[in-house]
């Protein structure tokens, strides 16, 4: 499971933590097809996870050697699991969708020690419940193969404080700001629904 827990579900009375950190393994695929899968299944970049790697290390295998991007999140010690099966909004999810929606394939034991490899057509319940169901709800991750994508040029952040006069100019200013993000930030210029969903390019529904 994830190693963050806003809850605490990670340290519950009476709970079960399963430690995943040794199974760091990343493996960048400069096209990848599941096993078994349909015919007209499209090849994919793609990263295969273990369940106790952290997104830096993600980060640096993907974008730093092979210049392509995973869908994760901001802070860089968090484990790739726990994210991902949690949804996993990050700071590109307007673009690329939230981690869940890069995902391809998981290897998952469940409750009855099998080990599954489960994708959108073998166990399809299982895997749409994995992508934003909770890590270690449906059973233990151990490895996760997710969808890659071209990275960005540029990546940025403006961060500022601004104080308002008066009770109508801080309204005037929400609104405006509000406006502004509607008009130019909710979707990237060029960028369409289908173009933003890894699963609509990858993989055969």
């Amino acid at each position: 499971m994830g190693d963050t827990s806003y809850v605490g579900y990670s340290n519950a009375a009476d709970s079960l933590l399963v430690r995943t950190r040794a199974l760091n393994r990343v493996d960048v695929h400069d096209g990848f097809v599941p096993a078994g899968a349909p015919a007209g299944t499209a090849s994919c970049p793609a990263v295969s996870v273990g369940a106790g790697a952290i997104w830096g290390r993600v980060y640096e295998a993907g974008a730093a050697r092979h210049g392509r991007y995973v869908q994760g999140g901001g802070c860089l010690t968090v484990g790739v699991s726990g994210l991902v099966l949690g949804s996993g909004f990050g700071s590109l999810s307007k673009a690329f969708g939230t981690g869940a929606a890069s995902l391809l394939e998981a290897e998952v034991v469940t409750v009855d020690g099998r080990t599954r490899i489960v994708k959108a057509w073998r166990d399809p319940d299982l895997f749409f419940a994995l992508r934003g169901g909770g890590g270690g709800t449906f059973g233990v991750a151990t490895r996760l193969t997710l969808a890659s994508h071209p990275l960005p040029a540029t990546i940025g952040a403006v961060l500022f404080s601004l104080r308002a006069a008066t009770d109508t100019a801080g309204s005037a200013l929400v609104k405006r700001i509000v406006a502004f993000y509607a008009e130019a930030l909710f979707i990237p210029r060029g960028a369409s629904s289908s173009a933003s969903n890894p699963i609509v390019r990858c993989v055969s529904r």
